[in-house]
């Protein structure tokens, strides 16, 4: 299954919106380490599209990721959250 794999089956299973954020997170750095950023970029869009406005601190941590992420791909750079 891989590093990615479980931490997916991870993000899965995960209900509140801080653990669903820390999951999101550790699992876009396992795909980001294989070089995939622009997959990784996308399960923290994802997740962020999930989360909404209401998630507070774990919304917060999702966005500085993002832009953190984002800036490391040509293909991201543009979309990267400010």
């Amino acid at each position: 299954m891989g590093a990615a794999g479980t931490f997916r089956a991870g993000l899965n299973g995960a209900w509140s919106p801080s653990e669903r954020a820390t999951r999101a997170i550790a699992l876009a750095r396992a795909v980001a380490s294989t070089g995939d950023v622009p997959a990784a970029f996308a399960v923290l869009e994802g997740q962020i599209d999930a989360a909404g406005t209401g998630a507070g601190d774990a919304a917060a941590r999702l966005r500085a990721e993002h832009a953190a992420l984002g800036l490391l791909h040509p293909d991201t750079r543009d979309r990267a959250i400010q």
